[in-house]
């Protein structure tokens, strides 16, 4: 089974503390033929996602890798190396799904600044755990909201 890339839109100026998911990117998964890695910016439209859902295209589930990302305080992780799968009820690869990326943790534990700039890498500021939510917007052809999880384990 062929892994997707992933398209990110910088989406929200900064991150507060919370305990709910806040949107920092939205982008589109993409299929075989286009580059692996390289974000391309896109922002979600009506359009876009009117177009998508035109297609008809059914929805079963989203893989996404690393299911885990091991940094140390002060390291950086390129958010190019996400992968999403986004998979038919038969096993298909679904291209342009548009998907939102949502960041749940402390404030301060990851720094979105660089990602502001590059719209690549984030840096682990600090010690903790938090979470990177995946999320496709159309539902799946059951109805459901198709959404996966990235823990991230910052060490001392």
């Amino acid at each position: 089974m062929a892994k997707l890339g992933v398209l990110l839109l910088l989406a929200s100026a900064s991150v507060a503390a919370q305990t709910d998911p806040v949107t920092f990117a939205e982008g589109f998964s993409v299929g075989d033929g286009d580059p692996a890695t390289g974000i391309t910016f896109r922002a979600h439209t009506a359009s876009s996602l009117m177009a998508f859902l035109s297609k008809g295209a059914l929805l079963a589930r989203l893989e996404v890798t690393p299911s885990e990302i091991h940094l140390a305080a002060g390291e950086r992780y390129d958010l190019r190396q996400i992968r999403v799968e986004a998979l038919s009820p038969r096993g298909r690869i679904v291209e342009g799904v548009p998907l939102t990326f949502d960041y749940e943790g402390a404030e301060g534990l990851i720094d979105f600044e660089e990602f502001r700039v590059n719209g690549e890498s984030v840096t682990a500021a600090a010690a903790g755990e938090a979470r990177i939510w995946v999320t496709a917007l159309p539902p799946s052809a059951s109805g459901d909201t198709l959404r996966q999880s990235i823990q991230i384990i910052v060490a001392p």
